[in-house]
C-alpha cells in the first residue's frame, strides 16, 4: 500500500537482476553440499565439506556483488534507460553479498535435521526486515530504497549470527579435494540455475518492453503467489525430504520410499493450491491498493507452473545420485528455450496472460524432460 505498481516493477526488475547475478555467486551450492555430506561417513570430510563450502561461497558472493556494486550505473542503464536506479542497485549489491552467509549455514542445519535453529534465525530475518521495512517505508517514506535497506540489515544481521554459530559448530579446515568435486558436482548447476532464471524471470523484460513498469509490477506481485504456493505448499516438507532422500537412496526399499515422499509431498502442494486460489482475490483486497487487484486473475495460471515445478524439483533425484548434473542444465535450458519462445510470441499479443501461459509450457516441458 506504500508502493505504486511502478514502483513495485521497479523492485522487481532490481531484485531479479540481482538474482541472476547471484547465480554466480554460488546460490546454488547446497545440492551439492547435501550431495557430499552424505557421501563420507568421516566425521572430518563431513566438516571439510562444510568448511569448503562456505569459504568457497563467501569469496565468490563478494567478488560477483562487488562487480554489481561497481556496474550499477550501466545495469541501471540497460534496465531501465537511464542512471537514475544505480543506487538502488548498489544497496541491493550490498543485500546481495551479506545474505550469501547464511546460505552454507542453513543447509548445515537442514542436513543435521536442526529445524528449530533454521525456523529460529528464517524468524529473525523476517521479524528484522518487517520492522525496518516499515519504519523506512512507512515512517521515512523512502520508497523502494527503504524495502532494500530493511532487506540489507536483516540479512547482514542473520547472516552475522550464523555465521557465528556455524564457527563454533565445526572446525574450519578447508580442503583442495572437497573444493574439486565441488565444483564438479555444481558448475553444471550455474547453467541449470541460469536456464531456469530465463524461464522463470524473463517474462519480466518482455513485459516491460511491451507495456511499462507497472504491468511488470502488477504481474509480479500475482507471481508472488506462485512463490508462496512453493513457499508453503512445498518447501516445509522440502526442508526435511529435500536432504533426506540421499540417505534414502541409499536404501533396498528406495523405489518405495521415494514414491511415499512424492504423494506427501503432494497432499501439502495440492491442498495448498487449491487454498492460494480461491481466497487470492479476498487477499489482494484487504493486502493492496485497488491498482493491484487484477493480479489476482492471473494467479491460478502460476500456480499451475509451480506444481510442475515442485514436481521437478522431487525427482530430480536419480539425476543427482548419479552426479549427472549435466541433464539438469539440459532440461532447463530446453524450458528456457521454449519460454523465450512463448514470451515472445504471446507477450506483445496478451501482455501478463501471454506471460503466464508461456511460464506453464515451459514449466511442463522441463518436467516431463
Amino acid at each position: 500500500r506504500y508502493l505504486t505498481t511502478a514502483d513495485y516493477g521497479v523492485m522487481a526488475l532490481i531484485e531479479m537482476t540481482l538474482d541472476f547475478i547471484s547465480i554466480l555467486g554460488g546460490a546454488q551450492l547446497g545440492l551439492a553440499i547435501f550431495r557430499f555430506y552424505h557421501k563420507t561417513d568421516d566425521p572430518v570430510d563431513k566438516q571439510q565439506v562444510i568448511a569448503t563450502s562456505f569459504m568457497m561461497v563467501a569469496l565468490l558472493s563478494m567478488v560477483v556483488g562487488t562487480c554489481a556494486f561497481l556496474a550499477a550505473s550501466p545495469l541501471s542503464r540497460l534496465l531501465f534507460g537511464s542512471p537514475e536506479n544505480a543506487f538502488l542497485i548498489r544497496v541491493a549489491a550490498v543485500n546481495l553479498t551479506m545474505g550469501s552467509f547464511t546460505i552454507v549455514p542453513l543447509a548445515f542445519a537442514r542436513v543435521r535435521d536442526m529445524s528449530t535453529l533454521y525456523v529460529t534465525a528464517n524468524l529473525i530475518r523476517l521479524l528484522l526486515a518487517v520492522v525496518f521495512n516499515t519504519f523506512f517505508l512507512v515512517v521515512m517514506d523512502l520508497g523502494v530504497l527503504g524495502v532494500f535497506l530493511g532487506s540489507t540489515i536483516a540479512g547482514t544481521a542473520t547472516g552475522g549470527f550464523l555465521t557465528v554459530w556455524l564457527l563454533r559448530e565445526i572446525d574450519f579446515q578447508a580442503s583442495m579435494r572437497w573444493t574439486k568435486n565441488l565444483l564438479r558436482f555444481g558448475a553444471p548447476l550455474l547453467g541449470m540455475q541460469a536456464a531456469t532464471f530465463v524461464a522463470t524471470f524473463s517474462d519480466r523484460y518482455f513485459l516491460q518492453a511491451a507495456a511499462d513498469v507497472s504491468t511488470v509490477g502488477v504481474y509480479s506481485l500475482a507471481y508472488q503467489f506462485g512463490f508462496l504456493l512453493s513457499f508453503v505448499g512445498f518447501t516445509p516438507v522440502d526442508m526435511v525430504w529435500g536432504p533426506r532422500r540421499f540417505s534414502v537412496a541409499n536404501n533396498p526399499d528406495r523405489d518405495a520410499a521415494l514414491s511415499r515422499g512424492f504423494l506427501l509431498v503432494n497432499v501439502v502442494l495440492m491442498t495448498t493450491a487449491v487454498g492460494i486460489g480461491v481466497l487470492v482475490t479476498d487477499v489482494l483486497r484487504v493486502m493492496a491498493a485497488p491498482e493491484f487487484h487484477p493480479a489476482a486473475r492471473i494467479v491460478p495460471v502460476i500456480l499451475i507452473a509451480y506444481v510442475f515445478q515442485a514436481w521437478a524439483s522431487v525427482q530430480d533425484i536419480g539425476i543427482l545420485i548419479a552426479e549427472k548434473t549435466r541433464y539438469l542444465t539440459l532440461a532447463n535450458v530446453l524450458s528456457a528455450i521454449v519460454a523465450v519462445a512463448g514470451y515472445a510470441v504471446l507477450v506483445p499479443l496478451y501482455l501478463e496472460w501471454g506471460a503466464a501461459l508461456a511460464t506453464v509450457v515451459a514449466f511442463a516441458v522441463r518436467y516431463v524432460f
